[in-house]
């Protein structure tokens, strides 16, 4: 479709230019419609989470930087950029909230993140390691962590991705009675444009308890 867009774009300019007088090209209503198969990132049952929690933390070659970002991939939902550029300055201790900058995210829309008391401890935890620099999984130079890292990674427990261990969580938010906005808050998708001039709020309280749930289970 687009190809026939371009040829028929410069035929028109060519009659504009007079040097011929009609445009051959295909009517749209006569291009083939293309047959698309949509396919979904690799993800696992939400009851398979338990089990893969355990294999992570009973890893003891696996770094604890990749055990970390996988652990927070599967608490959290959040998608794999998002976790490998996480800063420590975006991490609240406090009050328990991971604030991620518009322009980190997908939607260009900062989004605050409530965290669960295992994902707490676990950013404590690497706080260890890496809380003098940038990068809450950074390396020894202190870049972010690469994306091959926590795919290979996960790839040794089953053939799943790590951005399909935001369906687990999905399945079981729809499973459990989620209600359908804080579910989306959760997963950062952009609200229709005329919910969102009345959802002003971003729910933060309601979703922590819905992840503190999916924590604990």
């Amino acid at each position: 479709q687009k190809v026939r867009g371009n040829i028929e774009r410069i035929f028109d300019y060519a009659i504009d230019l007079e040097f011929r007088e009609d445009n051959p090209t295909p009517p749209p209503h006569s291009m083939p419609v293309a047959q698309r198969q949509v396919r979904h990132f690799a993800s696992m049952p939400h009851e398979r989470a338990g089990a893969l929690w355990t294999w992570l933390h009973d890893r003891p070659r696996m770094s604890i930087q990749t055990r970390v970002g996988l652990s927070l991939a599967l608490l959290l939902g959040k998608r794999t950029g998002e976790i490998r550029h996480m800063e420590w300055t975006e991490i609240d201790f406090e009050h328990g909230i991971w604030s991620t900058p518009a322009d980190k995210m997908k939607k260009r829309k900062a989004h605050r993140q409530p965290l669960s008391i295992q994902a707490l401890q676990l950013l404590r935890e690497v706080e260890a390691v890496t809380g003098q620099g940038r990068y809450v999984l950074g390396n020894a130079q202190d870049n972010p962590m690469s994306e091959n890292v926590m795919l290979y990674g996960i790839k040794r427990f089953d053939n799943v991705t790590v951005h399909g261990l935001r369906a687990s969580l999905g399945s079981w938010m729809e499973e459990s009675g989620v209600r359908k906005p804080v579910a989306d808050f959760v997963k950062a998708h952009q609200p229709k444009y005329l919910d969102a001039a009345y959802q002003r709020s971003d729910l933060l309280e309601e979703r922590r308890e819905v992840l503190q749930r999916w924590a604990d289970y």
